[in-house]
């Protein structure tokens, strides 16, 4: 308090000028600093304004008070972030202007970077607004919304089976289900052995960092930062989505197309000539199993299903069938029967895949297996290095492909 004793109003307005100049630039030590000063110097000016009003006689009192004063640090989740206090200092104009006033900066501040509302920011009956003025007093409305390229997910997500058991833990499997046989009287039935399996979870890290700057957290809306947090969302999942069809099974989870227990007869050679006949579709569908026909789906991308199997014609050209309309009026994607799951950033197409490559299948979701010992866990910490806020999501998981038998791999041919 004493550091502005002998200092006149105008010497310290001209001072608190710097401070706010210094804001948004400023490290974290810094703006502890200035916050303490801004503070001291709304009590020295509200010391100086109760001197003066006390003075003046009961007549001429006016409102005491800390003028202008705010909290920087509430900014940056410290205090309890800019205050509004209503006084008459507000109402006095800077040279016939009464935006420029150091208490209107002030408000106007706090308006864009929490939304906080004041009376300074009301406009007086002796000031007279120009259009000249209105970009800069009115702040242009921000639509709620970022735009972003879109992305589908949870396509196979809700479809797998997801565990929770230790890493490093066997799963027992089975590959034979016993049969019962008729018997005479007197007579058993022979003995029979029922091999099993097993499959082994590891432990595969998957994590997704997003920095925001000090600076542009301070500044950007509260919505922004918001959509970050769904974005890594998004991204932990499509991850995961991806090691499910086409994981390495090295540092990842092994997806369905590598999986090297899926037997030979399973992978069906489709060419060019034959993606787009019923006959050839019929005969996949027919290598299906009986028990799985109610549970596994067609999975491809989109491009391969409007262009081979929505656009499927007849020898003269004309559609062999149309796609129904729901109630909603949306495509039932369903081809003889069996529900479609496209996955266009999974796979390659047809046209894209080289001769060898897997393009489709055929497969229960639920024969896959995801196990995970932790959810997404989200944290947000501050790096003092380089003065960012960083996003974190971590999750320790892996996956695989408990039984083979519902799938059926579809394979480029020439």
């Amino acid at each position: 308090m004493n550091k502005f004793k002998y200092m006149t109003e105008s010497e310290i307005e001209e001072y608190r000028s710097q401070l706010e100049a210094e804001l948004l630039t400023s490290s974290p030590e810094r703006l502890k600093e200035i916050d303490k000063e801004l503070t001291d110097i709304a009590a020295a000016l509200a010391k100086d304004e109760y001197r003066r009003t006390v003075g003046a006689g009961p007549r001429q009192q006016r409102t005491a008070g800390p003028i202008g004063q705010m909290q920087i640090l509430g900014t940056y989740g410290i205090g309890t972030g800019i205050t509004n206090n209503t006084n008459t200092r507000g109402n006095e104009p800077v040279n016939g202007n009464v935006y420029g006033s150091s208490e209107y900066r002030q408000a106007f501040m706090g308006f864009v970077l929490t939304g906080a509302r004041s009376e300074i920011l009301e406009y007086r009956a002796n000031a007279t607004t120009l259009t000249s003025d209105i970009g800069t007093v009115i702040p242009t409305t921000i639509v709620q919304k970022v735009y972003e390229k879109m992305s589908a997910y949870s396509m196979i997500w809700d479809r797998i089976t997801k565990t929770n058991v230790k890493g490093g833990v066997s799963v027992p499997t089975s590959s034979l289900k016993p049969t019962a046989t008729w018997v005479a009287e007197g007579s058993v039935s022979d003995k029979q052995k029922k091999p099993t399996g097993s499959i082994t979870f590891n432990y595969y890290k998957l994590q997704c960092r997003v920095a925001i700057s000090l600076e542009a957290s301070t500044v950007s809306l509260e919505m922004f930062e918001s959509t970050v947090v769904e974005n890594i969302y998004e991204a932990m999942i499509i991850a995961v989505e991806q090691s499910v069809v086409t994981g390495t099974g090295v540092g990842q989870p092994l997806g369905i197309v590598n999986d090297n227990t899926i037997p030979a007869g399973q992978i069906i050679d489709v060419t060019a000539a034959e993606i787009s006949t019923y006959g050839k579709w019929a005969a996949i569908i027919g290598t299906i199993p009986l028990a799985y026909e109610a549970k596994v789906n067609l999975t491809l991308t989109k491009k391969d299903w409007d262009k081979y199997i929505a656009g499927m014609v007849d020898a003269n050209g004309q559609p062999i069938a149309r796609i129904n309309l729901g109630l909603a009026e949306r495509p039932e994607r369903r081809v003889l029967g069996y529900n479609v799951v496209l996955v266009d950033d999974y796979l390659p197409s047809f046209d894209a895949a080289n001769v060898g490559d897997i393009f489709g299948y055929f497969v229960d979701y639920k024969d896959y297996i995801f196990n995970s010992n932790l959810q997404m866990l989200y944290k947000k910490y501050f790096d003092e290095d380089t003065d960012e806020f960083v996003h974190k999501s971590t999750q320790l998981g892996d996956g695989k492909l408990a039984a083979p038998h519902s799938v059926i791999l579809l394979r480029k041919a020439v």
